[in-house]
């Protein structure tokens, strides 16, 4: 990241295997063996050194941002254990960043008034939780689902459907959008979970083709003078899902936010943004005790005590 824009940009994917044994292990190799790859192709080129304005490579720099949490263990210690290396070679500073607020932040990148403090639906294969974000490491957690995260119940229906195996082509949320824009959303009827329930969880592991997002919206946006509902992670690139999340959002007096559908699903560049901005409020990370989470939920997240912007 250079001047709040994207520079240069790789991303390698690993195939998942059929079976599901020691799954954590085999990504972790296979992130292990691509790592070294993707960074020399991003930083060996003169020609990206010419074209991303940065002449010095890694001499133009002044941290390394990194994902150290939530995720598979194996996975953060491979992109750790190689954060710090480039820090210690390039003599860097290090950022930690947690997964789930590089989600939430990186619509400020392209919506520069997008300002603090708004309300963050965070839909992904492994999460669907309502939040409040206050500021940079500074968040409230509405709800949280009881069970499966509306990503993982798409890609529970892909399996059983057995649309595909091979995640480096589509995953398959994408694949299940596909199919069903071609489909009648009439042909079958499913029960609404906890509709008596009044409390802001949701059980949503039933339910394949309907999604119930909102967590008791219209309480949560009355909270302070929040004006954005900000979507993000792999399932807002969904365009029922966003659809429908716009007009709940102006029904409630809210402006719905997405990011661009290429920084919905995990990306380098909503890490590298989240460094930033804990970077420009005076976060520097020991490299010597700082550790990976694989369980690091946003409210645990300690707001910065140095505020430089």
């Amino acid at each position: 990241m250079g001047n709040d824009s994207e520079m240069e940009r790789h991303r390698s994917c690993t195939r998942c295997p059929s079976t599901r044994g020691k799954l954590a292990v085999r990504v972790g190799r296979s992130h292990a063996s691509k790592v070294v790859p993707s960074l020399r192709r991003s930083s060996s080129s003169r020609l990206h050194a010419y074209r991303s304005g940065l002449p010095g490579g890694y001499r133009s720099l002044s941290a390394v941002a990194v994902t150290t949490g939530p995720g598979l263990a194996p996975c953060l210690n491979v992109g750790l254990s190689t954060a710090i290396g480039l820090a210690h070679d390039h003599k860097l500073d290090i950022v930690a960043v947690n997964h789930l607020e590089a989600h939430a932040l990186v619509p400020r990148l392209f919506q520069k008034d997008l300002g603090f403090p708004f309300l963050v639906l965070l839909v992904s294969g492994g999460h669907c939780t309502l939040v409040v974000a206050k500021d940079v490491g500074d968040y409230d957690v509405l709800g949280n689902t009881v069970d499966d995260s509306v990503g993982e119940a798409f890609d529970k229906v892909a399996r059983m459907l057995s649309l595909a195996t091979d995640t480096t082509t589509s995953h398959g949320g994408k694949l299940v959008e596909g199919y069903a824009a071609r489909g009648n959303p009439r042909a079958f009827a499913f029960t609404e979970p906890m509709k008596k329930k009044q409390r802001k969880r949701t059980a949503i592991a039933h339910l394949v083709t309907r999604t119930r997002l909102a967590c008791e919206l219209t309480q949560a946006s009355t909270m302070g003078s929040m004006k954005h509902l900000v979507v993000c992670g792999g399932v807002a690139a969904n365009a029922n899902v966003r659809s429908q999340l716009q007009e709940l959002a102006t029904s409630q007096g809210l402006t719905a936010i997405f990011p661009p559908i290429r920084y919905c699903t995990d990306n380098g560049v909503m890490v590298a943004w989240a460094g930033m901005e804990r970077f420009l409020r005076g976060v520097r990370d020991d490299p010597t005790t700082v550790k990976y989470s694989p369980r690091w939920p946003l409210d645990q997240l300690t707001p910065p005590t140095k505020q430089t912007i």
